[in-house]
């Protein structure tokens, strides 16, 4: 998993499942949001 999102070098990294997320925090140094926060970012919207 690590090497494809590394490869792809996309601008979010988007994931529902909370380990999921850490481990790519701990391997890539670049943090992973619930796809509804990226939803609520693309319409303007607060997230938090």
């Amino acid at each position: 998993m690590l090497a494809r999102i590394e490869a792809l070098e996309p601008d979010h990294i988007a994931t529902d499942c909370p380990l999921s997320a850490l481990r790519i925090e701990q391997g890539l140094a670049r943090r992973a949001v619930h796809p509804v926060v990226l939803l609520c970012r693309a319409y303007g919207m607060d997230a938090s």
